[in-house]
């Protein structure tokens, strides 16, 4: 689980410490400081971080028993650095079965664009409405059979 993404200048990655388990760990390029953001504390098991609308953002996941299948949650941390500012904006319950989710992004239509695979099947681009909970199946991406990362792409007239 190699998650990075860089949000108010600072990388950050997915890091674990003694007797206290998974943070962020956060470098900011600028002034080199290093800094442990901590996650929420009634997060489920964290799957990936993201950059969500220039705010920090998480997604986790937990297997339902009961349904037989994966429950998602999309959190988001308003105030960067600030453990109380993280807010769930929202569960995606079972829609995918087995598939596991390893990437997103909002688009201008508050549609979520989801990176999903299956075991043994190529991976797929999912959009997901929170409005309604519609859900359509986008795309086959690639004849692989396996994801190691993903990287989101914002389009911008801003030179680099």
């Amino acid at each position: 689980m190699t998650s990075n993404t860089m949000v108010k200048g600072s990388f950050n990655w997915i890091a674990c410490k003694k007797r206290i388990g998974q943070l962020i760990l956060s470098y900011n390029a600028r002034n080199e400081d290093l800094e442990e953001i901590e996650f929420p504390d009634s997060l489920w098991r964290i799957k990936h971080i993201t950059k969500l609308n220039d705010s920090l953002a998480v997604i986790a996941y937990r297997w339902n028993d009961l349904h037989l299948h994966y429950d998602y949650a999309i959190w988001v941390m308003n105030e960067y650095g600030v453990k109380e500012s993280w807010t769930k904006k929202f569960i995606i319950v079972g829609i995918f079965g087995f598939k596991r989710v390893f990437g997103y992004q909002e688009n201008v239509e508050g549609e979520f664009i989801l990176l999903t695979q299956s075991n043994n099947n190529p991976p797929e681009l999912i959009k997901y409405n929170p409005r309604n909970q519609e859900i359509r199946t986008s795309s086959t991406v690639a004849s692989s059979n396996w994801i190691g990362t993903t990287h989101v792409y914002v389009e911008s007239l801003v030179p680099v």
